[in-house]
């Protein structure tokens, strides 16, 4: 499943939304729903924050051993990385947040320049998923 979203923190609901009822349709558990759709949401607002991008592409992979979420984004200067996030206790409210919760909920994940500026930008939760090739 591919989508396009436009470079909005509004859509960034509908993308959670995308992931959610697809893999609510599959029956899979509750948690591993909330996972992927949280790191689906995480990469998206990456790439709308980090990125110079007409639009973002995002697609949802499900395999029989693992779900991969993914975005495509043009504009990336350099490769999504693990930072020192801001401490909750200051303001404007925590950021640097979002690769490390990845990195907590993902199996494993990773980037990579696919050309023209662009990057490919995955990361993959390993779980039996039933009627799947």
């Amino acid at each position: 499943m591919i989508w396009t979203m436009p470079p909005k923190d509004s859509h960034i609901a509908f993308t959670r939304w995308q992931v959610r009822t697809a893999l609510h349709r599959r029956q899979l558990p509750a948690d591993l729903v909330y996972d992927a759709e949280l790191i689906m949401a995480e990469l998206a607002t990456n790439a709308l924050k980090h990125t110079v991008t007409p639009e973002i592409y995002c697609a949802l992979q499900l395999q029989r051993q693992a779900i991969r979420v993914s975005v495509t984004d043009h504009g990336a200067a350099q490769a999504p990385a693990l930072t020192t996030p801001v401490p909750a206790a200051q303001w404007p409210p925590a950021t640097g947040w979002g690769l490390h919760v990845v990195e907590a909920l993902a199996t494993q994940w990773g980037t990579q320049s696919v050309g023209r500026g662009r990057r490919y930008t995955w990361a993959e939760l390993h779980h039996h998923c039933p009627g799947t090739p």
